[in-house]
């Protein structure tokens, strides 16, 4: 195994499956906080009819309050860290990925067909006993 892929497997890891549905809700995540900074309005816009006695006009957008501009960080450091999660995901995934191809490069045919029956040799064996 090469040194650099360590990082990613241990005892108890994450199934290429579970690693891919997990980035996919990063991603919904990401998606979701963007679409909320691509609404975001800065500004109040009104309009009014020129010459108009009324002094105060129709409001056609509302720009957000401190309150709202202050979660404008949070959203940010949200999809950083989604993002982060994601790369990092899909390259665990890679890396598993080019390991099984290591190992694969490294077995001949012949030997996949003799551990095959190898392993059906020890299951006949086992139901053989266990029927006598």
């Amino acid at each position: 195994m090469e040194k650099v892929n360590e990082v990613f497997f241990s005892e108890k890891g994450v199934t290429s499956t579970s690693a891919s549905h997990l980035a996919d809700l990063a991603q919904e995540t990401i998606l979701g906080n963007e679409a909320k900074l691509k609404n975001m309005s800065f500004i109040t816009t009104k309009v009014d009819i020129v010459g108009s006695l009324s002094e105060s006009g129709k409001t056609v957008s509302l720009g957000y309050d401190e309150k709202s501009l202050s979660e404008v960080k949070g959203l940010l450091e949200e999809i950083a860290e989604m993002n982060a999660f994601c790369a990092w995901m899909r390259e665990a995934i890679k890396a598993k990925e080019r390991e099984i191809q290591h190992l694969m490069n490294g077995v001949s045919h012949s030997d996949i067909l003799l551990l095959k029956r190898q392993n059906f040799r020890k299951k006949y064996v086992r139901k053989t006993l266990l029927l006598k």
